[in-house]
């Protein structure tokens, strides 16, 4: 029978779990978390941000331990500290001091803690899917169910006629050509790349209506990335269960590099398929860098800041373009920082897989989608995704070939007979 501290203590981490799966949500970028579109909702993130940083720690301190393992993980977010610190452009300010804050605690957190963030990560992420596609049938089936027309959060959004229909926290984003899914986030290649990379994650062991919804939904957003991710992950996987298979992957190769050139009877199909065109310059859909950014980028390259970069917040265009690529990474700490960096996380993750065959492919395909979202590597959500999706995949096989994983007893933390900490049990087959 459990003491009334450890009552306490079990419900602080239960809460600590759940901050941090909404906290996830916020680092890939809400919609409507900024003060033009609600002055309540900015309110509720901040508190969410503040509140998974003090649970967090506290349940690290609480312990008063922590797994070597996990201590050795701090070599990530202190490295990029110490970046940020060391080389900013114009002087360091504190940046990053919160996500860093958050970053450390999670990486402290024991094994099951980790998994137990991943699971409700993937259940809130699932919620949006479901609430962002009913919003959607209803928007195209004319049905109102509350929409108001508000500005899209880009820069250019009046010039290029860009807005969002809004509805509750959920977002459709609309410009004169397109129509595409957001839900709660605030660009639709937010959503798309996401639901890409959770399918990655949690394909060996989730149910079919959830792979079919966070593929209904990620392909609503017209994402190429989402896309492209799919389609690479489709292929790695036909080929991984058998060898035979890379001649379908041929076949998907080619159908690939053909499509731009057939009608699909639909513009959206059509504009997507355009985008995938490959030039001499890389897909034509690579919307990341313009003309501008590319010739100041080469101008660098042929300068000796190329080996150390300019310095983390530096602008190397006015229009910001390129931030949103790996190319930031070259730009703010050159060629031997960002290389140090990659190393890092590339030895880190294999370290933790242990020998997972779906673990080594989502390290590959999360490396292919930080071409167009970077940050991902920053945020809390980044650091969910991998080490939380690897112990919730080494747990799975072990369940699977029919190991025991008890819960943690009084929140010590120590395997054992007791109650589990996870705070999702109730969707246990998740």
């Amino acid at each position: 029978m459990q003491s009334g501290r450890g009552r306490i203590h079990l419900n602080m981490t239960r809460i600590t779990i759940a901050l941090y799966s909404f906290y996830c949500m916020q680092g890939v970028m809400l919609a409507f978390a900024d003060r033009r579109y609600s002055a309540v909702f900015p309110v509720w993130t901040r508190l969410i941000t503040y509140s998974s940083i003090c649970f967090g720690w506290f349940t690290v301190l609480e312990r008063r331990k922590a797994d070597d393992r996990n201590v050795f993980l701090m070599i990530l977010p202190v490295t990029y500290w110490l970046y940020l610190a060391g080389h900013t452009w114009g002087g360091y300010r504190g940046d990053w001091s919160i996500a860093f804050l958050a970053v450390s605690a999670f990486v402290l957190f024991p094994a099951e803690m980790k998994r137990a963030i991943f699971k409700g990560f993937f259940l809130l992420l699932l919620a949006n899917n479901i609430a962002a596609v009913f919003m959607w049938i209803c928007y195209m089936l004319r049905i109102d169910i509350g929409f108001r027309e508000v500005v899209y959060y880009g820069g250019r959004a009046a010039e290029l006629g860009e807005t969002y229909m809004k509805w509750l926290i959920f977002a459709i984003y609309k410009n004169p050509e397109e129509i595409r899914l957001c839900g709660v986030f605030n660009e639709p290649g937010g959503l798309g790349t996401i639901c890409a990379l959770m399918l990655i994650a949690t394909y060996p062991c989730s149910r079919r209506w959830q792979k079919a919804l966070l593929l209904a939904a990620g392909s609503l957003t017209w994402s190429l990335a989402f896309f492209l991710l799919v389609f690479l992950f489709a292929g790695f996987y036909l080929i991984r269960k058998r060898r035979r298979n890379v001649i379908w992957m041929g076949l998907l190769i080619a159908m690939f590099l053909a499509a731009p050139e057939i009608d699909w009877g639909s513009p959206a199909l059509n504009r997507l398929a355009r985008r995938i065109a490959v030039t001499e310059h890389g897909l034509a859909g690579d919307n990341r860098n313009t003309d501008v950014y590319m010739r100041a980028y080469e101008q660098l390259r042929r300068s000796p800041d190329i080996w150390l970069g300019k310095g983390a917040g530096y602008i190397l265009t006015p229009d910001m373009s390129g931030n949103s690529s790996f190319r930031r990474y070259i730009v703010y700490f050159g060629y031997i920082g960002t290389a140090i960096l990659a190393a890092e996380w590339l030895i880190l993750c294999l370290r933790r897989t242990g020998g997972n065959k779906d673990a080594l492919l989502l390290i590959l395909l999360f490396a292919a989608s930080l071409y167009q979202r970077p940050g991902a590597i920053t945020e809390v959500y980044g650091y969910v995704l991998l080490f939380g999706g690897f112990e919730y995949l080494k747990y799975r096989e072990e369940e699977d070939g029919g190991v025991s994983r008890q819960g943690y007893r009084e929140g010590a933390f120590q395997q054992g007979e007791g109650p589990s900490i996870d705070p999702w049990t109730q969707y246990r087959r998740c």
